[in-house]
């Protein structure tokens, strides 16, 4: 009797705690609530419900469409299949309603995907989600009706959001160009020279993270981190625009490059370009510009940096020439230290090298990567004919480095009349941490010899070694008794 009754508890029990997981289990897997009608009430439609966002500072008109695709020969919404909602800063969030006839539509389980399309607007970032939503009609005593939406955030999390939404942002422009951008100008003061030479300016940011100028000509060219900006004669050269993405303070130098040609006095001016960016209110930026020179303004406006030379018509000894080199050094600014200190040229008469060589060394420098040398040479041989002058970089460190490979590339331009240039060309190399090897980790560990501490853990060693000792000979001596005694 008494166990019948226990087994009955048990059963009883057990129907009880199956009832209450199934009741679980139905409000944790419910579907979310929506806008079909799920009262039992006879149903000819269903509507659904998607909510459109947009956030961002300041950000201008702009419409918002989503599309709902049928899948598998579910009717079409009947207000079509993509609906659009127009937001801006006044009204940054929107709802579209999509409605579903189910009148004479099958009973059975009807599915959809839905996903915004993206615009084409600049600065915008589109909602990348995509929803499925489904849900059933079934016949109740004749009448139809339609269950609530059953929403998922891809197709195959089930999800419960309090709706479907998409939310999108508006990125204000964050760039701003300089204004006005550099121009640079040549003043040549004294004797009028015969022919034009070209003078080479520098433009060389202060901070090497700042933004450089996009050439605006072919004059201008961007070398190791600066502008370079050639100028023939008495003319004026615009460098280009800078761009701008972040609020702050940009300082620049401009100064012209002294490359020594005869006749002429460089001016040793140095200009400081300042930008300055800040931000304009609206989530954009604005710019203005100062120069100075010496320490005073010289202009906020658009007047050009003039450097001023003097040219004093050399009078050359007849019976000689001139050679003139510019070495050019394109290695990121010596960024792995190898430039050498100097470099020889052979001079090559007609041709043919007799050991005449023109070293220049870095003390020649007249900018940090531009090194220039002359050197005063016959005009005739020994016949009288006019004397055909080239050059040639010598086998040393330039081309050819302790290891035997090459690490500067080496290229000759120009002539003995207007003068030669050298360029040596480098692509910095990052050089891996050098692991150090097992036997110095060993000899770390190790003391060193004459050590005054180095007898502490030797010492200690040997006390650990000898208490082993006496503790084995005791056992050995304890068990020795234990067996006579049994005996």
């Amino acid at each position: 009797m008494c166990k019948r009754r226990h087994t009955a508890s048990l059963t009883w029990g057990f129907a009880s705690v199956l009832v209450i997981l199934l009741a679980l289990c139905a409000s944790t897997f419910a579907p979310p609530l929506a806008s079909a009608a799920s009262d039992g009430t006879p149903a000819d439609h269903a509507t659904l419900d998607v909510q459109v966002s947009y956030t961002g500072a300041h950000a201008p008109d702009e419409t918002f469409a989503v599309a709902v695709t049928p899948q598998d020969g579910a009717p079409a919404p009947v207000n079509g299949a993509e609906q659009s909602v127009a937001l801006s800063t006044h009204k940054t969030l929107g709802t579209i309603v999509f409605d579903f006839n189910l009148k004479d539509q099958p009973i059975g389980t009807f599915r959809y995907t839905v996903a915004e399309r993206a615009g084409t607007a600049e600065g915008v970032s589109y909602s990348t989600k995509v929803y499925v939503v489904e849900f059933e009609t079934y016949l109740n005593y004749g009448q139809v009706e339609v269950t609530p939406f059953r929403v998922y955030d891809t197709q195959s999390t089930y999800s419960k959001p309090a709706a479907i939404s998409f939310d999108n942002t508006y990125h204000a422009k964050r760039s701003v160009i300089g204004d006005p951008p550099v121009r640079v100008g040549k003043a040549i003061e004294g004797d009028a020279p015969a022919v034009a030479s070209q003078f080479v300016f520098v433009m060389r940011p202060t901070d090497p993270a700042s933004p450089l100028p996009t050439p605006a000509s072919s004059s201008v060219v961007i070398v190791d981190g600066a502008a370079y900006v050639t100028v023939n004669g008495r003319d004026e050269v615009e460098i280009g625009d800078i761009e701008f993405t972040d609020p702050g303070e940009y300082h620049y130098t401009v100064r012209e490059r002294d490359d020594r040609i005869a006749g002429y006095s460089y001016d040793d001016a140095v200009f400081d370009v300042v930008y300055t960016v800040r931000e304009d209110g609206k989530g954009g930026l604005t710019c203005t510009r100062a120069v100075f020179k010496d320490g005073s303004v010289y202009t906020t406006g658009d007047k050009p940096l003039v450097f001023a030379n003097t040219y004093t018509e050399p009078h050359p000894d007849p019976d000689t020439t001139t050679l003139h080199v510019r070495v050019d050094w394109h290695d990121a600014g010596n960024a792995d230290g190898i430039r050498p200190e100097s470099i020889t040229l052979k001079i090559l008469e007609d041709g043919v090298w007799d050991g005449r060589t023109l070293v220049i060394t870095e003390w020649d420098a007249t900018d940090g990567n531009t090194w220039v040398g002359e050197i005063v040479l016959p005009k005739h041989n020994v016949n009288g004919g006019l004397i055909a002058y080239s050059i040639d970089e010598q086998a040393t460190a330039v081309i050819a480095g302790e290891d035997g490979r090459q690490t500067y590339a080496f290229e000759v331009s120009g002539d003995a009349e207007h003068g030669f240039v050298v360029v040596n060309t480098h692509t910095p190399e990052t050089s891996p941490v050098p692991t150090a090897p097992a036997n110095r980790v060993i000899a770390k560990l190790m003391p060193k010899t004459g050590d005054p501490l180095s007898f502490v853990p030797l010492a200690s060693v040997a006390v650990l070694a000898g208490s082993l000792v006496v503790v084995a000979c005791k056992r050995r001596r304890r068990r020795e008794s234990h067996d006579g005694c049994r005996r």
